[in-house]
Order: structure tokens, then sequence, then C-alpha cells
């Protein structure tokens, strides 16, 4: 009986460490699917000359991330992607809702510094803009993505 006691603790203690881990693994592969996300609609403005844009928000105690085409006789469409994140701060505002906008002239908007946390007191996620995408100035005017057709 004390045998299978002590078992009870010790798989109830295993399985409570091996949520966290699975907590924040997933966590990790949500942001990962995101900056993959933002990635193709910065590479499909810019090659495509078609304008996009990725919005951040807060639904209830989850976050959407969710991708536009601001071309009207264009079809494409992205499912929305939901995540789970404590806060996400933007040029050191906490926010619940952000609009990235990626033009066709290689420009992506706005600039700064955006981070993830999974939840208070973890290490966060940081995205840099426009230096995420490869451009060296703050309106990326100047410099063309690395696939741009012109």
């Amino acid at each position: 009986m004390i045998g299978l006691s002590l078992l009870l603790i010790a798989s109830s203690a295993i399985g409570w460490k091996t949520h966290s881990f699975v907590k924040k693994r997933r966590f990790a592969t949500d942001i990962q699917r995101i900056q993959s996300r933002c990635l193709v609609l910065y590479r499909m403005a810019v090659n495509a000359e078609v304008d996009w844009k990725g919005i951040f928000r807060k639904e209830g105690n989850r976050w959407i991330f969710d991708s536009v085409c601001l071309d009207p006789s264009r079809k494409t469409k992205f499912s929305p992607i939901y995540f789970q994140a404590h806060k996400i701060v933007h040029n050191e505002r906490e926010i619940n809702s952000l609009e990235l906008s990626f033009f066709s002239s290689a420009q992506v908007t706005p600039c700064g510094e955006i981070l993830f946390l999974q939840h208070a007191g973890s290490p966060p996620v940081v995205w840099k803009i426009p230096a995420f995408f490869g451009l060296a100035s703050g309106d990326g005017a100047n410099q063309k993505g690395s696939l741009h057709p012109k």
C-alpha cells in the first residue's frame, strides 16, 4: 500500500513537470509558426507586389494572429493561428491588438521591438522590426528583400 502511494506521488510529480515542459514547447512552436507566417507574408508582398496585413488581437485569454490581403481581387487566404501568451509588448507598451503591414515596396510597419511573454517572469521572445525581415533601415524603402523581382 505504501509502495503504491509512493508510486502515485512520483508519477504525479513527473506528470506535472511534463505538463510544464509541453506548455513551453507549445508556446515556442506557436511563435515559430507566427514567425514563419510573417516571413511568408513579407515575401508574398514583395514578390507578388500585393500588400498584406498581419493582425495580432486578444480574444479572452488567448491571442489570434490573422493574415489579410489588402487586394480584394486576390483569393489567397490563410487560417488564423491561435496561441496562448501572457502578454505582448510593442515598444515597451502592453498591447491588446497590433497590425503589421507588409508593403510591396519591402516596407514593414510598425518598426520597433515586439516581445512575446508566455507568463509573468518568463524570458521574452524578441522580434526587432525591421531587422527581423533582413531590412537595414527603419522604413525599409531603400533596401529590397532578397527575392524582390526588380
